[in-house]
């Protein structure tokens, strides 16, 4: 899946600014919990795309918006965890 198309699926979260905000609108998920989930389960593509029913590529691509949003994604998560 390309950027653009990755790029097509998503929205902002009114109530999160920035790229930690971002939601799949078709999946009804946001970005920062695929990636919370994908951390729990030791970054297995595969069981994340299978436990949220997304198709793979867009985990795939989720993942790569992550590595290029680390910071600001990893700071919802830690908010979200406290």
């Amino acid at each position: 899946m390309s950027e653009s198309e990755l790029l097509a699926l998503m929205e902002d979260d009114p109530q999160w600014l920035g790229p930690a905000g971002v939601w799949l609108r078709p999946y009804g998920v946001s970005i920062a919990a695929l990636i919370g989930h994908w951390h729990a389960v030791d970054h297995d593509v595969e069981q994340v795309a299978a436990d949220y029913k997304i198709p793979l590529p867009v985990i795939v691509a989720a993942v790569d918006y992550y590595e290029q949003h680390q910071s600001e994604i990893d700071t919802r998560l830690a908010v979200g965890a406290a």
